[in-house]
């Protein structure tokens, strides 16, 4: 934008300033709405992820508890000592797949990240302000 040569009105400076309020504003209102797509198909992937390791857990513990419960019933442990063994690893298996969900939870339910980052520069700075206070009391 070339600056203008001539003087302006202060009508025309404040309409002027008032249209840079309007684009800033319609900037941030856009950043904003993608944030919040950023976090519904975070959201979405996390249910996906989270019902394929909820399947597939099931699906190879039960396959592996039936061949463990049938090698230690061969070796001579008591049928009733197999399935404890059996279930102790589905237990396992279920921590695990409800780890992986919580991982996947952490990233929806937190903020925006630009907003999380001007949060701990923010957070930062006083930290670094009242440590220069402390030390300025000190001395």
């Amino acid at each position: 934008m070339m600056p203008d040569a001539g003087p302006k009105h202060a009508g025309g400076l404040i309409l002027q300033a008032l249209c840079h309020l309007r684009r800033i504003f319609a900037a941030e209102l856009a950043l904003t709405k993608l944030d919040i797509r950023a976090a519904i198909v975070a959201a979405i992937l996390a249910v996906v992820f989270c019902c394929l390791a909820v399947i597939i857990a099931l699906v190879a513990v039960m396959l592996l508890g039936m061949a463990v419960a049938s090698a230690l019933v061969a070796n001579g442990v008591a049928p009733w000592m197999a399935q404890l063994v059996t279930s102790a690893g589905f237990l396992v298996a279920a921590g695990a797949a409800f780890w992986g969900a919580i991982r996947f939870m952490r990233r929806v339910l937190g903020l925006p990240g630009r907003v999380y980052t001007r949060i701990v520069e923010d957070l930062e700075r006083v930290l670094q302000a009242v440590a220069a206070g402390e030390e300025d009391e000190a001395e």
